[in-house]
């Protein structure tokens, strides 16, 4: 069994009468409550409490993602993770996680997390939930309906990413991060039936940048220039 700290990093400013004067704590709470001088503060007391774990004996050191609430400010874990990957050195960096029916493109989040993994000397420990409907559904207005077939989606091209690019111990940090572009660009063609244009847009590049990249990795045979 393993011990992990885990802190959702809840806002600790909340006014005694706000269970009487707010209907909820998620989505639409008055962003008013936040006070941006306040919350340097906060953030770097909530990430010195996880270094601080580090130290006394937890296997790792968990964060998460939620969006839009005074129960837990961190829109991204992976920025919190890199800041304690600098700060930490033994303990697991647990991630769980990031909402993944959210991203497109989805590689995006195995690039991020290879990028934690080295910096952090291979400490990442990778989580993947659906994510709840108060920040999936309403905050990032995704149809209910299809948000597990984006999430299986999104899940299974993260894991060919990472069994591609990961597959080799010698590869290095460059290496890994060249291997993923890659892979995202012919993911990207091959959802714009190997149009150039559609592609582009996909990975919001100007033609000239993509047309770059293509010739990088030996990419342009998949292609066409076609606007359509």
């Amino acid at each position: 069994m393993k011990f992990t700290w885990f802190n959702l990093m809840p806002w600790p400013y909340l006014p005694d009468d706000f269970r009487d004067k707010n209907r909820s704590v998620w989505v639409d709470i008055d962003q008013a409550l936040f006070d941006p001088e306040k919350s340097h503060e906060v953030y770097n007391t909530y990430m010195d409490l996880l270094e601080y774990a580090s130290t006394v004996g937890f296997d790792g050191i968990g964060v998460n993602e939620h969006h839009q609430n005074g129960y837990g400010i961190m829109p991204s874990p992976n920025i919190i993770a890199a800041g304690l990957a600098r700060r930490t050195k033994d303990a697991a960096l647990v991630v769980l996680g990031n909402s993944i029916a959210l991203y497109n493109p989805p590689v995006r989040v195995a690039e991020e997390f290879a990028m934690l993994d080295c910096i952090s000397g291979g400490r990442l420990v990778a989580g993947f939930p659906v994510g709840t409907s108060m920040d999936t559904n309403f905050c990032y207005g995704q149809i209910p309906s299809l948000t597990r077939e984006k999430y299986q989606e999104a899940h299974d091209l993260i894991i060919k990413a990472c069994d591609r690019c990961f597959a080799d111990d010698n590869m290095t940090f460059d290496q890994v991060v060249s291997c993923l572009e890659a892979n995202l660009l012919r993911q990207a063609l091959r959802q714009s039936g190997g149009n150039r244009s559609q592609a582009a847009k996909l990975l919001s590049l100007s033609p000239s940048t993509l047309r770059d990249k293509l010739k990088k990795y030996n990419l342009d045979e998949h292609s066409s220039a076609g606007n359509s």
